[in-house]
């Protein structure tokens, strides 16, 4: 199956949720996949979080761990906090991507910080002041990205775009788990690619959240998406099955 993919290489993340270590079993230069693992209380989420990590060697394929964090506010769920991601830690080198669903987010750089995070998502709408908050983040020694929920227009981007590492489409509406993806997820990855060309902005990776399925796959590659997170694509298929899959796609990218 021929791709085209606009960036290279191409990442695929999947969230880490309060009762649920997701991470990344897979090796390759191009796509790399981030199946969940454990379901774990908060009590023994440390000792199952490192009897997965290390029992099964994931981090050898890892680039990144994604953190869903959310406050029961911005959107109506409640998971991970900075206490279980410090906890999480010292367990691996990986780097950390934390997606903050939360209002006023600027409250929490500081305490993700120091807990381990290295890249900060933030939504736009719900900062107090955007260009401070990314501020925040960059002088915190972390990547900055910015997160797009499906009735927020990519023109937002322009102001802020030279201060970007990623920006983060969501697939479905912000919170809600297991939805098929919107239709609008392609035309605003279009739009994010032609803002960002327009002002000669190269190195700033789209990634999409939300609705990603095998049909929809090849499709948001082939529309510019850089990084996916995958959900219940893992979840619901055999790991071999799924890895395999993803590496015929990481041969077919130009």
């Amino acid at each position: 199956m021929a791709i085209s993919a606009g960036l290279n290489p191409v990442y695929l993340y999947l969230n880490l949720q309060l009762f649920g270590i997701d991470t990344l079993p897979m090796a390759g230069n191009s796509i790399l996949l981030y199946p969940m693992g454990i379901k774990a209380g908060v009590i023994s989420l440390r000792q199952a979080g490192e009897a997965y990590l290390k029992g099964i060697d994931l981090e050898e394929y890892a680039d990144y761990f994604h953190f869903d964090v959310a406050d029961g506010h911005f959107a109506p769920t409640l998971l991970f906090f900075p206490d279980l991601v410090r906890g999480l830690r010292p367990l691996t080198d990986v780097p950390f991507e934390v997606h903050l669903i939360v209002e006023s987010p600027e409250r929490y750089i500081d305490s993700f910080a120091e807990a381990g995070a290295n890249i900060i998502s933030v939504y736009p709408e719900v900062c107090n002041n955007l260009i401070r908050t990314l501020l925040k983040i960059k002088e915190r020694n972390m990547k900055v990205s910015l997160s797009l929920s499906p009735r927020t227009s990519a023109s937002i981007l322009k102001p802020v775009a030279d201060m970007l590492d990623l920006v983060v489409i969501m697939g479905t509406e912000v919170g809600v788990k297991g939805r098929s993806l919107l239709p609008s997820t392609y035309q605003k990855i279009g739009e994010v690619k032609k803002i960002l060309e327009s002002l000669g902005i190269k190195n700033v990776k789209i990634e999409v959240d939300g609705g990603i399925r095998k049909e929809t796959v090849p499709f948001l590659i082939e529309a510019g998406a850089n990084i996916l997170v995958p959900g219940s694509l893992v979840l619901n298929n055999k790991y071999s099955q799924i890895f395999s899959w993803f590496r015929q796609l990481d041969e077919n990218l130009p």
